[in-house]
């Protein structure tokens, strides 16, 4: 079982799906707003992937609507990680 996570934020993003019997799967983020890169998202997705886990960080939002696209598509549910989202 996989959860992807974003490469760049708290350990406590791994780690809750770690603490869940889940391997974190780090991907890559997207240089202009440092949240998850949805391309990278979608080339780490494996049959193995029960959840991608898109961080919000520092008041800017992870581009949600390619998010939900994709989520929608692979049938991979998204988990929302806002504890960065201050002000978004």
């Amino acid at each position: 079982t996989e959860v992807i996570v974003p490469a760049f934020t708290f350990i406590s993003s791994s780690q809750a799906a770690q603490r869940l019997g889940a391997v974190a799967v780090p991907v890559d983020v997207d240089p202009a707003t440092y949240c998850i890169d949805v391309a990278a998202t979608e080339a780490a997705i494996t049959d193995r992937t029960r959840v991608i886990m898109p961080v919000h960080m520092a008041g800017q939002l992870a581009d949600m609507d390619a998010l939900v696209r994709l989520s929608t598509e692979s049938g991979v549910p998204l988990l929302q990680d806002a504890a960065h989202a201050h002000g978004a």
